[in-house]
């Protein structure tokens, strides 16, 4: 009887033992997906800049050149100006109800919240 009872004890240490290690893998995996995709979104953002850059610098090589074509007539601008900024703002208006229904996001939200401002 008092073998049995042991072993029961030792298994049922070594359960706990395993599910406490299961736990701690399952957090370690689910902080390294995190990370994995903060890392991507990161490097996303990099190449999107790197790329806004490159095509910046080929409009003023274009305008120096006098072959850049305007997507929008200057009489235009102040128009279209105002719709995008109308746009922005009813973005960052989705994004910070966003951030209220999902808090779990907030920190990806925000992200892209600042590079909108």
């Amino acid at each position: 009887g008092i073998n049995a009872e042991y072993m029961g004890e030792s298994t049922a240490t070594e359960i706990d033992k395993v599910r406490q290690e299961n736990d701690v893998l399952n957090e370690t995996l689910a902080n390294l997906q995190k990370e994995i995709h903060v890392q991507t979104l990161t490097r996303q953002q990099i190449l999107d800049d790197k790329t806004r850059k490159q095509k910046t610098h080929q409009r003023y090589r274009d305008a120096d050149k006098g072959q850049y074509k305007y997507s929008v007539r200057v009489e235009n601008y102040p128009r279209e100006r105002g719709k995008v900024d109308e746009r922005k703002t009813v973005t960052l208006q989705i994004i910070d109800e966003l951030i209220e229904r999902c808090p779990q996001m907030t920190d990806d939200l925000t992200v892209i919240k600042s590079a909108l401002q």
